[in-house]
């Protein structure tokens, strides 16, 4: 689950974060996109859980092709509206 996502990265709350350095291939379900949108990514840094926050890792995406980059885009410049 994320908690936190952009073009760039994402933090993912979980329970047994990968180590830094990890490369991951994730799988992101956009709106108003056909099929998933398969991402690598790299781990970055981890984060604890504590009373305030759940625990989990920071993860930068590797270059996206072009298509993924326009999906994503788009996705997160309707959200304010």
């Amino acid at each position: 689950m994320t908690a936190n996502i952009g073009v760039g990265g994402a933090f993912l709350l979980t329970e047994a974060p990968e180590e830094v350095g990890t490369i991951l291939e994730i799988s992101l379900h956009v709106p108003d996109h056909q099929g998933e949108l398969l991402v690598e990514a790299e781990v970055r840094w981890l984060r604890s859980a504590d009373a305030d926050a759940g625990g989990g890792m920071g993860v930068k995406f590797s270059p996206l092709d072009v298509s993924s980059l326009l999906a994503l885009r788009n996705y997160f410049s309707g959200l304010g509206q």
